[in-house]
């Protein structure tokens, strides 16, 4: 027994250095054994390192473990999430612009010591905000939420939507065009929730992000838009908000020239393309998105790793397809016709 232990130790050590002959003359056919042992175990650190580049946060080129500060981080667990896996340096710093408690608390999580860059440029702009917010009466650290006369309208607007909605589904033509266009004005909510200004109440935020369900998939929206625009505004490669409807329009000129698009330089054109916007971004590009697993190949959908989270950016997609493009043929009292026609209302002047 001490004989094969022996052998075992010193196959383990030959075979991480490529040899192994000396060692089978003497355990045979437990040679072979170890040798799949450590392949299998090899595959498993590949696969190990593999997941943790999906687990950890790069900011300013440096990947943190951040893994115990999720459930503690004072902004919610959502809006630390939205980061994990990729480079969320510009969350990091855009979302902190008024405190350097979050330098703070990444040098803890630093696998080793290490200086958090500080732009100067940066930094003068943000003391010049912090002083524009001051002189019109605004503390930018206690007021950066909703005022309660926001709030009032939010709450208006919801109720109207709720309303509107009563109407579509029963195939009215003005209440389809009522619900579309009070769906547009609660979607201020969506975006503001999105961004995590709505409330200090991380649960707040998220409810208030699900105004956005009529303009665009709120799952999908926060990867699109609160990480992905705002990180890389402009970027042809990383900004998904000029990838949108390039089958009838162009908004950079890297795009290959197609025919159609000279006609965008006529409103009436640019106006029937954008009639397109909202099936694009709550139907089709979502479940795009769920079937690549990442919105153009470059904003990755790490929410699949999430069941709840994937589980909602589903259900909103049905939701909307039942509510909005169903449900008038199946409650309207009319014919046919007028119930696609409602659904076309609301499409198109959403």
């Amino acid at each position: 027994v001490l004989r094969l232990v022996r052998c075992i130790v010193v196959s383990r050590r030959l075979i991480s250095d490529g040899s192994v002959t000396r060692c089978s003359k003497v355990v045979g056919s437990k040679t072979k054994f170890l040798e799949e042992d450590v392949v299998e175990t090899k595959k498993k650190a590949a696969v190990r390192d593999a997941n943790d580049s999906t687990r950890l946060w790069m900011i300013h080129g440096i990947a943190y473990d951040l893994e115990d500060f999720v459930e503690r981080h004072p902004g919610g667990k959502e809006a630390i999430e939205l980061g994990r896996g990729r480079d969320c340096t510009a969350l990091f710093e855009s979302y902190h612009p008024f405190t350097n408690k979050h330098r703070q608390v990444l040098q803890r999580y630093a696998k080793k010591n290490v200086t958090i860059p500080m732009d100067p440029f940066y930094e003068t702009l943000k003391k010049r905000v912090i002083t524009a917010l001051k002189d019109n009466g605004i503390d930018p650290v206690t007021q950066r939420c909703a005022t309660k006369l926001r709030a009032v309208y939010y709450l208006t607007i919801l109720t109207c939507l709720l309303l509107s909605a009563r109407y579509h589904i029963k195939a009215s033509p003005l209440g389809s065009f009522l619900f579309a266009i009070t769906g547009w004005l609660i979607g201020s909510a969506g975006h503001d929730g999105g961004h995590f200004a709505v409330s200090r109440s991380p649960s707040i935020n998220s409810l208030s992000l699900w105004g956005m369900s009529l303009l665009c998939n709120p799952m999908m929206w926060q990867h699109q838009h609160t990480y992905a625009h705002h990180s890389h505004t402009n970027d042809f490669d990383h900004d998904p908000d000029l990838h949108h409807f390039t089958t009838f329009m162009t908004v950079h000129r890297r795009f290959s020239q197609k025919g159609m698009y000279k006609y965008q330089t006529f409103k009436l054109y640019v106006f029937w393309a954008y009639t397109f916007v909202v099936f694009g971004e709550c139907l089709w590009i979502p479940m795009n998105m769920m079937m690549e697993g990442s919105l153009y190949g470059m904003v990755e959908w790490t929410d699949r790793k999430r069941p709840a989270r994937a589980f909602m950016m589903a259900f909103h997609l049905v939701t909307y397809f039942l509510v909005i493009v169903l449900s008038p043929f199946f409650f309207s009292t009319g014919s046919l016709s007028r119930a696609g026609l409602c659904v076309v209302i609301h499409l198109v002047t959403s």
